[in-house]
C-alpha cells in the first residue's frame, strides 16, 4: 500500500549522528566549542524503505536531539516533523577509549517517532567516521 495505508513491516533507513564528548581547546587553552554543544548527540534518520516491497518513504525524516551522560549513554527526543508529537531515543556508546583517541568507535540505540501520517519504532547503529 501507500505510506498512508501501510500498517506494519520491516524497514531500513540511513542514520547520521554527530556526538560531542568534550571541549576542544585551542593553543592557548581556550575552549573552541560553545557550552550548549558539549556532551550532545544530534542526528537524522531518513531515507526509509519498507523491506518487504521496496516502498520508499523518503518524506519521513527523524531528527534526534539529546545529551550524553558520563556513563557513555545518551537519551533525548525525536521529531518527525512540524506539528507532530515528540518521540524519544536512547543509545549506548561502545569502543576502547585510549589517550590517542578518547572517543568511542560505535553507538547503538533505539528510537520512536511520529510523522503525522504514521509512526515508526526501530533500532540504529553507527561507527565513528575517521575522516572527520
Amino acid at each position: 500500500g501507500s505510506v498512508d495505508t501501510a500498517t506494519s513491516g520491516h524497514f531500513k533507513a540511513d542514520v547520521s549522528l554527530n556526538a560531542t564528548f568534550g571541549q576542544v581547546n585551542d593553543d592557548n587553552g581556550v575552549g573552541t566549542l560553545p557550552p550548549n554543544l558539549l556532551s550532545t548527540l544530534t542526528g537524522t534518520i531518513d531515507n526509509f524503505i519498507l523491506s518487504a516491497d521496496g516502498e520508499t518513504m523518503n518524506t519521513w525524516s527523524v531528527e534526534l536531539d539529546g545529551t550524553i551522560a558520563d556513563d557513555g549513554t545518551a537519551a533525548g527526543s525525536t521529531s518527525g516533523g512540524k506539528g507532530t508529537t515528540a518521540g524519544k531515543f536512547d543509545a549506548t556508546f561502545h569502543g576502547a577509549i585510549t589517550a590517542d583517541d578518547p572517543h568511542p568507535t560505535s553507538v547503538v540505540g533505539e528510537f520512536d517517532a511520529n510523522f503525522g501520517n504514521g509512526l515508526v519504532a526501530g533500532g540504529f547503529g553507527a561507527r565513528q567516521d575517521k575522516d572527520e
